[in-house]
């Protein structure tokens, strides 16, 4: 079963049955957010689309119904997709028309600081703690300054008996990692400490509360929310229910120390600007099979 999943077609079928709703509501929460974000106010400022990776794509970007034209901007986003499965790519690319690469998040083929928004949304309940470490710390080098990391990732019910069917759910999928609110937050937390790219004031670990259990629905209101502490500190984490079969996720970001003058911007826009460029472009050419892709 694990194998049929490779294939876009049996991955939709499986979210539609198993996480009814949860598209719209992630792609919305997502979408919100980095509209939201610094960093892609920086890069409407400094007049180009934001650069965008997404580790651990699938085969459909969660900034799908935000890729098109922005009225008076254009395009708000190029998107660049990294997974480990040929399938999902091939998928990605022709969903979005974006770049694709066959690779893994522990080791992304990407220059530092290539990226505007660093995105990762279903990707660390498949990985060990120590892979997690590293592909968090893989997506914070990505990241220029002043960037935005994105992280979303399926959380444990806090009492299995008041959502039975989401406990169920979350113990038979195929990530074998599957993780309580306080353990992702705890990874977030250790990848604070290592990445080395905090803010003046030294500030880490994930800021808010743990949720507690509220009304059933998908779209439920935000829980756990926090304040960002410091320019890059801090993760700003949020609970919420994103399925109507009662799955919830931990929805965390973070923005890594800004320039804080006008000039250090338009300075650090252009040196952005001509990072990745190369590397988009070999992206674009078709996409060579790995020895042994590997399931998302």
């Amino acid at each position: 079963m694990i194998a049929w999943l490779t294939h876009p077609a049996v991955y939709r079928w499986s979210q539609a049955l198993l996480a009814p709703g949860a598209a719209t509501v992630l792609e919305n929460a997502i979408g919100q957010r980095i509209q939201a974000s610094g960093a892609l106010a920086a890069c409407r400022r400094a007049g180009r689309r934001a650069r965008v990776l997404d580790v651990g794509c699938g085969p459909r970007s969660m900034l799908a119904g935000w890729c098109g034209q922005t009225p008076g901007r254009g395009p708000q986003f190029e998107v660049v997709g990294v997974d480990l499965s040929l399938p999902h790519v091939r998928a990605f690319r022709a969903g979005v028309g974006a770049a694709g690469v066959v690779a893994s998040a522990c080791c992304l083929p990407f220059a530092d600081g290539s990226f505007d928004i660093v995105l990762s949304c279903g990707l660390l309940h498949h990985l060990g703690d120590d892979e997690a470490a590293r592909a968090l710390a893989e997506m914070h080098r990505v990241g220029a300054p002043g960037s935005e990391l994105v992280v979303l990732d399926a959380v444990l019910p806090l009492q299995p008996w008041r959502r039975p069917l989401a406990h169920a759910i979350r113990r038979l999928d195929r990530g074998r990692h599957m993780r309580s609110e306080a353990a992702l937050r705890a990874l977030l937390e250790r990848a604070g400490r290592t990445d080395g790219k905090d803010g003046k004031d030294g500030k880490q670990g994930v800021e808010g509360t743990e949720g507690t259990e509220g009304t059933e629905g998908a779209g439920q209101a935000m829980r756990a929310q926090g304040t960002v502490a410091g320019a890059g500190g801090c993760w700003h984490a949020e609970r919420f229910t994103y399925a109507r079969t009662g799955l919830e996720g931990l929805l965390a970001t973070r923005r890594l120390a800004a320039p804080t003058t006008p000039t250090a911007l338009t300075s650090l826009a252009a040196q952005t600007a001509q990072s990745a460029p190369s590397a988009l472009r070999a992206l674009r050419a078709p996409v060579a099979a790995p020895a042994a892709p590997q399931a998302r």
